[in-house]
C-alpha cells in the first residue's frame, strides 16, 4: 500500500514544561498534518511515568484533521520522568495491527531515559526488525545526543537536534517529510557539496541547478559528496526546506560503490541537461568516474631473489609495478674490495 502509519511519540515528562517546548511541539504537530494524505494514518502516543494514547491510529481523510488537531491541542504537561521504553512499546503496539507497509515511529524528547542504553538499543532494534523506522527529535538535549544518536540508528531513522524549542516545529516538519516524500522529486533542486574536501568535487565550488531526483536516504558507512536541496510548502502556507543525498560512495572490496539519485539518460534525461552541460558538471562526472576505480596496491617495488653455489651469485629482480624500460642501481661490495655499481635495465618485468 502507498500509505504510511506514523507515531509521533512525545514526552511529556515535568521539563517539557520549560521554554514552552510542549506547546512547540503540538503546534509542530499540527502543521505535520498539513503533509498527510487521505490514504496516510497518525497515531499520538505521550509518555513521562506512563504512556497514554492520545489518539490511536487514525486515517488522515480532511473531516478526520479537525478532530485530530483538539486532540493533539488537548495534550497537557505531567509531573514525571521519562520512561522510553514505555512510549516505545505503546507506539509499536499502534502499528502492529496496521497492514501498511511505511511506518515510523519519530521521537520527541528532551531529557535522558531512566532505562539502560543497551536495553533501549535492544528494543529499538526489535522494532525496526518488523519494518518500523524509529526517528529521534532531539529538543536541546545536550547529555542526549550520543544516546538518541545511536538509537536513531538503530531504528534505521533520522536524528534531528533543536537548539531551542522555536526549532521544534521546523524539525518535526522535516522529519514527517522523510517519511512522506514521493520517490520521485520532479522540481527545480538546489544542489549542495556536502564533503567540500572530496576528490569528486575538486576545483569545484558550485553545480547548477538539476529538474530532478530520486528521493532516498542516507546510508549507513556512506561518504555523502552532494545532496539535493528542495522546498515543500503545505497547505497552511509553511515552508520547510530539506535535504536529501544525491551522490555518495561507499566502499565495497577493492573498489567503491557510486550512488547518483538523479538520471543521465532515458526517460528523466532532462532533469541533469543543464549539469552534463555545464564545465562544473562534466568535471564532476570525470572526478566520480576516477573515484570508482580501485587503486592498485603494492606492498614493494621490487621483489628479490637471490642464489649463490659458493663460487659465483645470481640476483634476480622483479618489479612488482610492470615497468620496463627502467634502469636499477645495483652497488656489490665485497670485503676487502672496492664497492662496484652497475645499472641493471628491465625488459618486461625483469
Amino acid at each position: 500500500s502507498e500509505g504510511r502509519a506514523i507515531v509521533l511519540l512525545i514526552d511529556r515528562s515535568s521539563s517539557m514544561q520549560e521554554n514552552d517546548k510542549l506547546l512547540k511541539v503540538k503546534e509542530g504537530a499540527v502543521q505535520c498534518l498539513d503533509l498527510l494524505g487521505e490514504e496516510d494514518y497518525l497515531s499520538i502516543v505521550t509518555f513521562q511515568n506512563n504512556t497514554d494514547v492520545a489518539l490511536s491510529l487514525t486515517q488522515t481523510t480532511k473531516e478526520n484533521k479537525k478532530i485530530i488537531e483538539e486532540k493533539i491541542l488537548a495534550i497537557e504537561e505531567a509531573e514525571g520522568g521519562t520512561q522510553l521504553s514505555y512510549g516505545l512499546s505503546a507506539a509499536q503496539s499502534q502499528l502492529a495491527a496496521s497492514k501498511l507497509d511505511n511506518k515510523q515511529i519519530v521521537c520527541l524528547t528532551d531529557g535522558i531515559p531512566f532505562e539502560s542504553e543497551t536495553d533501549l538499543k535492544t528494543q529499538v532494534s526489535e522494532i525496526a526488525s518488523e519494518g518500523i523506522i524509529v526517528s529521534f527529535i532531539n529538543i536541546a538535549s545536550q547529555q542526549g545526543v550520543s544516546l538518541l544518536k545511536s538509537l536513531a540508528q538503530f531504528g534505521n531513522g533520522q536524528y534531528f537536534y533543536c537548539n531551542n524549542a522555536q526549532e521544534i516545529p521546523k524539525n518535526m516538519l522535516s522529519s514527517i517529510i522523510v517519511v512522506v516524500s514521493n520517490t520521485v522529486i520532479q522540481r527545480e533542486t538546489e544542489i549542495k557539496i556536502a564533503l567540500s574536501e572530496d576528490l569528486s568535487v575538486e576545483g569545484i565550488t558550485s553545480l547548477p541547478k538539476i529538474q530532478g531526483f530520486h528521493y532516498c536516504r542516507i546510508r549507513s558507512g556512506a561518504e555523502t559528496v552532494l545532496k539535493a536541496i528542495y522546498e515543500i510548502e503545505t497547505e497552511s502556507g509553511q515552508v520547510t526546506q530539506t535535504s536529501v543525498p544525491l551522490f555518495a560512495y561507499w566502499n565495497y572490496g577493492n573498489g567503491k560503490v557510486l550512488s547518483f539519485t538523479s538520471a543521465l539518460g532515458g526517460e528523466f534525461s532532462n532533469w541533469t541537461r543543464t549539469l552534463r552541460k555545464d564545465e562544473n558538471g562534466k568535471h564532476f562526472f570525470v572526478n566520480a568516474t576516477e573515484l570508482s576505480c580501485p587503486e592498485k596496491k603494492v606492498d614493494t617495488c621490487y621483489s628479490l631473489s637471490y642464489q649463490t653455489n659458493g663460487k659465483t651469485s645470481s640476483l634476480n629482480v622483479v618489479s612488482n609495478r610492470g615497468e620496463s624500460k627502467k634502469a636499477l642501481k645495483v652497488s656489490v661490495k665485497k670485503e676487502g674490495l672496492e664497492e662496484k655499481t652497475t645499472s641493471l635495465y628491465f625488459d618486461g618485468k625483469n
